[in-house]
């Protein structure tokens, strides 16, 4: 209660407040580990939550949290801003495992935990950044075409390029054989067509078509075995 007493000017005067008590607050530690996978997999980041400034306080159950990675001032460049990758909620032990999709460019990114705890009673402190690691993902070819072929003559197969992660086409993907070679389309195929040559003569011949390496994806390698047959021309 507040109470003014008056004075030659102003009658006496008295009114109440209120203002809400919080219990003390408290620190709440967070921190994300460390996940390695290649582009297209799906991982999991291990996530745990601590009432207390370090790993030694008592476990935080329920609390919800999201994992962020980014590449900022602190790495060399290309730099990417903070982008959130999933999310979830710590179980009786304080621990979270938030699954994602990696979709970023193969390098190392800084990998950031968040605990959206109530903030009138939590500070949060933030662990040291964990760090996700991209790697680049392995390529499947699927090759279609004549399983017999005549010397000198030509001859057309389609590669389908797929990604071993996902099993998701890849686009843009340059597949060869030989010096021949063409991009994949949108359903990650391409048709490669070429004059069998007379090398290696008639009979039982592997052919091999190949993928290049590029910022996203390994080097790619199918053979196929066809019957060499002798030229009509």
């Amino acid at each position: 209660k507040v109470q003014f007493l008056g004075d030659v000017l102003y009658n006496p005067t008295a009114g109440t407040g209120s203002t809400p008590l919080y219990p003390p607050r408290e620190s709440v530690y967070v921190k994300a580990g460390d996940v390695a996978g290649r582009y297209g997999d799906t991982v999991s980041a291990s996530v745990i939550v601590i009432k207390g400034p370090s790993l030694l306080g008592p476990k935080y159950a329920g609390a919800p949290v999201r994992v962020l990675r980014e590449r900022g001032a602190n790495w060399a460049p290309p730099r990417y801003d903070a982008k959130q990758v999933g999310a979830g909620t710590t179980n009786t032990f304080g621990l979270a495992q938030v699954s994602f999709k990696i979709t970023d460019k193969p390098m190392k990114y800084s990998l950031w935990a968040y605990a959206d705890v109530p903030r009138e009673r939590y500070d949060v402190v933030k662990g040291p950044s964990a760090y996700l690691t991209v790697l680049k993902a392995p390529v499947q070819l699927v090759v279609s075409g004549p399983t017999s072929v005549h010397i000198s003559e030509s001859a057309s197969y389609t590669v389908k390029a797929k990604r071993v992660t996902d099993s998701q086409a890849i686009e843009d993907l340059r597949v060869c054989f030989g010096s021949s070679c063409q991009d994949t389309d949108s359903q990650g195929k391409a048709t490669i067509t070429f004059t069998v040559p007379s090398a290696g003569g008639t009979g039982s011949r592997v052919l091999s078509f190949t993928s290049t390496e590029n910022d996203y994806h390994l080097a790619g390698a199918q053979n196929l075995t066809v019957q060499a047959l002798p030229s009509t021309n």
